[in-house]
């Protein structure tokens, strides 16, 4: 999903080939974005049947917005 300056995907994996799948949500701003605020940030919540594994934004509702500001390379939303 794209609105904006905000950008969220979702998907299914495997760690290290354990058995069982688990899930994961990236949110990612692209500060250059009208709305962006100037700087890009991503959360990535890694989660599976045992709950949470990561989350860099830790006990915050999927819906928000990210808070790590990355400290080099870009966020670039490019839209069709």
């Amino acid at each position: 999903m794209v609105a904006g300056a905000r950008a969220q995907y979702k998907g299914v994996g495997v760690i290290k080939g354990v058995s069982g799948t688990v899930e994961f949500l990236l949110t990612a701003i692209d500060g250059d974005q009208p709305g962006g605020g100037g700087q890009d940030k991503f959360r990535l919540k890694v989660f599976g049947s045992g709950g949470v594994i990561y989350d860099n934004n830790l006990n915050q509702p999927d819906s928000s917005d990210p808070t790590t500001v990355i400290e080099s390379g870009s966020i670039q939303i490019h839209k069709n």
